[in-house]
């Protein structure tokens, strides 16, 4: 379903307008934490960034081979807030980090989409997940990729 769900956006009007979050990742190991939020962004504006991570120079600063699986999410999503996409769709990840991790990403990236006018999609079959932001919760149906067209 990501993939389909993904295909569908990016070849629609969307595209320029969507950052993907996939099970493959997209950090280059090579350059700095730093330089991975910023490869796309047009903009270098720290006071997007949570304070955890842009009060941590060193981290910021550090090379990005050595990320863990949260650290690599949170450098994706705000290198997709960064280059202003206005969507973001996210692979089932979620499900690989312990339960206190993935909450921290989902609140993390839901205070900085209502902040910035970025709408989340979090494509899951972990209803726990779900079960967590009830509020911002929509069952999946091929109705919504329709209404991204």
């Amino acid at each position: 379903m990501f993939t389909t769900y993904v295909e569908t956006v990016l070849t629609s009007p969307l595209r320029a307008q969507t950052g993907v979050i996939s099970k493959t990742s997209a950090i280059i190991p090579y350059l700095s934490v730093r330089a991975n939020i910023y490869i796309d962004g047009p903009e270098h504006d720290f006071s997007v960034l949570p304070p955890e991570l842009k009060d941590d120079i060193d981290f910021l600063n550090s090379n990005a081979d050595n990320l863990n699986l949260l650290q690599r999410l949170v450098v994706e999503f705000f290198r997709s807030v960064l280059a202003q996409k206005k969507l973001i769709i996210i692979a089932d990840i979620l499900t690989q980090l312990s339960g206190p991790e993935a909450t921290h990403f989902l609140t993390v990236a839901q205070n900085t989409a209502r902040n910035m006018g970025v709408s989340v999609v979090l494509l899951t079959t972990d209803s726990t997940l779900a079960a967590q932001f009830p509020e911002n919760t929509v069952p999946f149906t091929t109705q919504l990729i329709m209404e991204a067209e």
